[in-house]
C-alpha cells in the first residue's frame, strides 16, 4: 500500500540556498518541513501517512521529493515514536536503560535503544527507534543531527510560570502530553485513542495523579484539532482555560490553521 500525502504547502518563492531541513518521523508519518536559516520563512513542508514504513515506502517518498536531495545548512530529524520516556539525570544509568523502557513499553523487536540527554532539564530521553528507518535516514541525510520528539519539545519550550500547564499535540489516532507545574516537568507520554472520550480520561486522569485543577490549569492544544470538532467540544467541557499553540513561522498561503504544524516548527531551535 502506498503511502498517503496528507498536506503539501509550497511557497512560491525560490527555496534559498542556506536552508534548513526539519524531518518528523512516526510509526505512521512522515514530515519535512523545508524553512530559511533563521527559522522564521516556511517554503515547504509535506506531511505524509503511512501503514508502514518501509524501504519501498521511503524511497517512493524520497524521488516523489526532489527537493530533499539537495544540500542543507542544518538537518534535523526528530523521532516521533511512542516508545519512550524520561528519566531524572540523577537516576539514569546507561546499562539499565534497556529494561526500563522495556519495564514501561513492552518488547521493541527490529528497534535500537537509544538515549539522549536533555541537559538543561536534568533528564535523559530513552526510546526506541526502528532499525530499518534509523539507518535509511542516516544513509541519505548523513549530516542530519537525530533527537526525539521529547526533547525537542523540552528544548522550544520558554518560561512556563507557575501556572500548571498540559501541552496537548494531536496526530491521527494519537496524542502525546507534557506536564509542567512550577517550572517542572510532571509528565511526557503518547497515547493511542480511537474517540474524543479516550483523550478526556487520559487527561482527567492525569489531573487527578497530580493533583491539577482543570478550572486553573492551561490546556495548550496542538496539531490535528479543530475548534468545531467533537475533540474540541470535549475539552472545552472540561478545561476552562484552552489555547491554540500555533507554529511561530511565517508560512505561505494555505488553507490549514497554523497550529497543525507548531510541533514541527519547535525542531527549529534545536538545528544549532
Amino acid at each position: 500500500m502506498a503511502y498517503r500525502e496528507l498536506f503539501h504547502i509550497k511557497s512560491e518563492q525560490e527555496t534559498p540556498t542556506q536552508a534548513n531541513l526539519l524531518i518528523r518521523c512516526g510509526e505512521q508519518h512522515l514530515c519535512f518541513a523545508v524553512c530559511n536559516s533563521n527559522g522564521h520563512v516556511l517554503h515547504e513542508l509535506v506531511y505524509a501517512q503511512s501503514a508502514q514504513w518501509n524501504e519501498e515506502e521511503l524511497n517512493a517518498w524520497l524521488q516523489d521529493h526532489p527537493l530533499l536531495q539537495q544540500s542543507f545548512y542544518h538537518t534535523l530529524v526528530t523521532w516521533d515514536h511512542s516508545a519512550a520516556m524520561l528519566v531524572p539525570a540523577k537516576f539514569y544509568r546507561m546499562e539499565e536503560a534497556r529494561e526500563l523502557l522495556l519495564q514501561l513499553h513492552g518488547p521493541q523487536p527490529l528497534a535500537d535503544v537509544v538515549s539522549e540527554q536533555v541537559a538543561a532539564w536534568q533528564l535523559y530521553c530513552v526510546y526506541a527507534v526502528p532499525v530499518l528507518q534509523r539507518e535509511w535516514i542516516q544513509h541519505h541525510f548523513p549530516t542530519a543531527v537525530f533527537l526525539h520528539q521529547y526533547s525537542t519539545g523540552l528544548k522550544s519550550l520558554g518560561a512556563t510560570g507557575d501556572t500548571p500547564m498540559l501541552l496537548a499535540d494531536f496526530r491521527n489516532g494519537s496524542f502525546s502530553l507534557m506536564v509542567l507545574r512550577q517550572h517542572q516537568l510532571l509528565l511526557s507520554r503518547t497515547w493511542q485513542y480511537q474517540s474524543p472520550e479516550d483523550v478526556i480520561y487520559y487527561l482527567l486522569r492525569t489531573c487527578d495523579e497530580f493533583g491539577l485543577n482543570r478550572t486553573e490549569s492551561q490546556l495548550s492544544i496542538s496539531g490535528f484539532i479543530d475548534k468545531d470538532s467533537s475533540l474540541y467540544k470535549e475539552l472545552y467541557g472540561y478545561f476552562a482555560q484552552i489555547t491554540f499553540r500555533e507554529a511561530a513561522w511565517q508560512m505561505p498561503q494555505n488553507e490549514y490553521p497554523a497550529h497543525y504544524f507548531t510541533a514541527v516548527n519547535d525542531l527549529y531551535p534545536c538545528v544549532s
